[in-house]
């Protein structure tokens, strides 16, 4: 009779809607968050613009959150706390976490009374819609498989594009996020990584997940330090993005995220940590024709100071060093090249990095039955979601 009852929750579509949202909750969150998870990860935020965010009218944000790590706990709380209120005011997203999670019971109940909402397009436009905001984990899953505590190597995931077109049908403004300390709080248990992406291909998640820190699913104390960076504007189009649109934003975002990390990386103690991005972000695209040029569209002063560059190609001077940023035309990244050699030891050879006792490719006898006692967690539970119906 309970599960009955219980069952008449995912009416509705809660996770897509946010019907579940409980405020009374989310206060009690709150006094967890800022009196347990802040001081446990010594928790700093960064709000790299001298002024809050403008918030109401036709003001709205995507934030994507970098690294997604083992577990991207940061992500799930921070903007919860007393110190995402006092840096952006009247300014909370919905956070948008895997499907799985809103059908996994307990863990689905904690996240859509919290006001979470399932990262699927339908999901998304509702939260920004209802919300004006909303935080998700560009990289996904695949980011999981290369995170490892010991390395100083933080896997990037550039593939997915799905939130630039959104960016752009909507009109929302692009907000790069950066959990330094992300990768240090969780490792994985030794998986090949060939059965993780399997995972990730077929369930759209990684199934093969068994974090442990100080403990099983119990983090280490790391600082975390949360940079947010500055707002890129990008038009609202009446029509689907072209190609060439999707590519200048996607280019122009994680620029901008890596410009982000680049400036803070001393401040947080994370000095000798190297972005590899995977895919390696090609040569900066021309300005996409069609569409004019929003306003502010580097995020710098209007007095700014053009300049030359080694090509003789022009590029402006702004607030810092560190967030200059190209004309429409661009120019080569002079990273390119060392993040290319980076990117021969990306994700795909992160299969390999805790590969050092294997013989053979064949898997040890114990990884097997950790799989297939998996997997029939997983058909238990589908098949009970079947009977009742669901």
């Amino acid at each position: 009779a309970a599960s009955a009852i219980y069952a008449l929750t995912y009416r509705g579509r809660p996770a897509a809607t946010g019907e579940r949202t409980w405020p009374l909750f989310q206060r009690i969150s709150q006094l967890v968050f800022d009196n347990v998870f802040v001081p446990y990860f010594e928790l700093e935020i960064i709000r790299d613009t001298p002024k809050p965010f403008e918030v109401g009218g036709d003001h709205k944000y995507i934030f994507g959150y970098h690294p997604h790590g083992i577990i991207p706990i940061a992500c799930q709380w921070t903007s919860l706390t007393s110190k995402w209120s006092e840096k952006f005011p009247g300014l909370q997203p919905a956070v948008l976490v895997s499907t799985i999670v809103h059908n996994v019971p307990i863990m689905r109940d904690v996240a859509q009374w919290n006001g979470s909402f399932e990262v699927t397009r339908f999901g998304f436009l509702n939260a920004l819609s209802s919300r004006g905001s909303v935080l998700l984990v560009p990289g996904g899953q695949e980011e999981m498989i290369g995170s490892r505590s010991d390395s100083h190597d933080v896997p990037i995931v550039t593939s997915h594009r799905g939130f630039i077109r959104l960016a752009l049908t909507s009109g929302a403004k692009l907000v790069p996020v950066y959990a330094f300390g992300e990768t240090q709080t969780f490792d994985n248990v030794y998986v090949p990584a060939s059965w993780q992406r399997w995972c990730v291909r077929m369930f759209r998640a990684n199934l093969i997940c068994y974090p442990y820190g100080m403990a099983p699913m119990l983090p280490r104390p790391h600082k975390f330090t949360l940079a947010v960076g500055r707002p890129i504007s990008v038009p609202k189009l009446q029509q689907e993005p072209s190609e060439e649109q999707l590519a200048y934003f996607h280019h122009k975002y994680f620029t901008a995220l890596r410009s982000l990390f680049n400036k803070y990386q001393q401040r947080a103690g994370r000095g000798e940590d190297v972005l590899v991005f995977t895919p390696a972000l090609p040569q900066p695209p021309k300005f996409p024709r069609g569409i004019s040029a929003p306003p502010d569209l580097f995020g710098m002063k209007k007095d700014r100071k053009q300049t030359r560059n080694d090509n003789g190609k022009p590029t402006f001077e702004g607030h810092q060093a560190s967030h200059q940023e190209v004309s429409i035309e661009g120019k080569i990244n002079s990273e390119k090249e060392e993040e290319k050699k980076k990117c021969q030891g990306n994700l795909k050879s992160g299969k390999e990095s805790k590969n050092k006792g294997k013989a053979s490719g064949a898997p040890k006898l114990s990884e097997f039955l950790l799989v297939m006692l998996m997997c029939v967690g997983i058909f238990g539970s589908a098949l009970q979601l079947k009977l009742l119906g669901w």
